[in-house]
């Protein structure tokens, strides 16, 4: 049960920094939060990377449904989590464009 409150913990840190990097709405669920991010990291990282992100959606589910959490799985969450902060973003995160763009994906939800 310990490694499911640290991966729990990784988990939120990752989707509080996607969400202040990218400008995102506290209204928005998790999954959605890593599709729109995927969309803007588009670029900046790997498809291997990418799809490691994406990954954190199936983590995730697990934890909700209270399956535990290997050694190995949590060890992958942190190194998704070292990948993000590893980036080299814009000051404010990223353009005034992708933002707009962002907001425009994200209206079916509101």
């Amino acid at each position: 049960m310990n490694l499911n409150v640290k991966a729990y913990r990784l988990m939120q840190e990752v989707d509080k920094w996607l969400r202040k990097e990218f400008r995102l709405p506290a209204h928005l669920p998790a999954r959605d939060v890593i599709d729109q991010s995927l969309i803007a990291l588009q670029g900046r990282l790997s498809t291997q990377e990418l799809d490691r992100l994406w990954h954190i959606n199936y983590l995730r589910q697990d934890l909700m449904n209270f399956e535990t959490i290997s050694p190995y799985q949590l060890t992958f969450i942190r190194e998704v989590r070292q990948t993000l902060l590893a980036l080299d973003l814009e000051p404010a995160g990223i353009t005034q464009e992708e933002i707009d763009l962002l907001s425009k994906d994200a209206s079916y939800v509101q």
